[in-house]
């Protein structure tokens, strides 16, 4: 299968769950080749979802399969918030992510000055042991975009693979999936969230994968997966994750 499972319908509030709107991007995934889509809108804009309004449009697109999730913004104090957003609505699965570290938005463009402010070696260590506590919160199934952190490009003297390798295991031991992030080729740093070399620690480790575009807008769903699939079919991952109900099954990789 071919699978987008990052997919912002609300983008950054552009755009709202219009019908129509939810038509652009259901047509936009059939175009791209999707045989399964998830919509993931960021947990911060709950008040505007209408997943009723998904699942109503959704029996239109009987060949697409569409799954309903959530992007959350992880924080250790926002435990007990997640866990009642997610007992909300029977979500197919919560992507967790983190976008902060000690309040500092890292990957906001206006605030990449903090960057400045940190020994990268200690902020990428910091960010990981963010990442291990989502995995072990037990609240979700994906962990979004792995290395985020780079998104600017700033670099570690420390080899990437031991600073991420705590975050790893706490993945892996919580039996959480990673998404293969393709916005990342379209950042500063461009390149794929996570880097290659990460993405074969997770194959070498039994970690399972899902792919995503990060589309915050119709024209980019399903964006490079086609180049993902074949680094992962490079790297000898032969399947993907997907889930329904918040229950996870494997699939081959690519397009019907």
């Amino acid at each position: 299968m071919r699978v987008d499972y990052h997919v912002h319908a609300l983008g950054h509030l552009e755009y709202t769950h219009s019908q129509n709107h939810l038509r652009d991007i259901f047509q936009a995934a059939e175009k791209a080749g999707l045989q399964e889509i998830g919509l993931a809108d960021h947990d911060e804009y709950a008040d505007h979802f209408q997943l009723s309004v998904i699942r109503k449009t959704a029996a239109d697109y009987p060949a697409l399969q569409v799954r309903q999730g959530v992007e959350v913004d992880y924080r250790p104090e926002r435990e007990t918030e997640i866990r009642r957003l997610l007992s909300s609505f029977p979500y197919d699965y919560a992507i967790g992510s983190v976008h902060s570290v000690d309040e500092w938005p890292f990957d906001h463009p206006d605030y990449r000055d903090g960057y400045h402010r940190w020994d990268v070696d200690e902020l990428y260590k910091a960010y990981y042991e963010a990442v291990a506590q989502a995995a072990q919160s037990g609240l979700f199934d994906i962990i979004g975009h792995l290395d985020l952190i780079k998104v600017f490009g700033f670099r570690p003297v420390r080899n990437r693979i031991s600073l991420a390798q705590p975050a790893l295991e706490s993945i892996r031991d919580n039996e959480l999936c990673v998404e293969i992030n393709s916005n990342g080729w379209y950042k500063p740093v461009q390149e794929v969230y996570p880097e290659e070399t990460l993405i074969a620690v997770c194959i070498d480790m039994g970690i399972p994968l899902t792919t995503g575009s990060d589309a915050h807008s119709p024209q980019h769903v399903g964006r490079d997966l086609n180049r993902i699939e074949d680094l992962l079919c490079r790297l000898g991952a032969g399947t993907l994750t997907v889930f329904q109900k918040r229950s996870p099954r494997s699939v081959g990789i690519g397009p019907e």
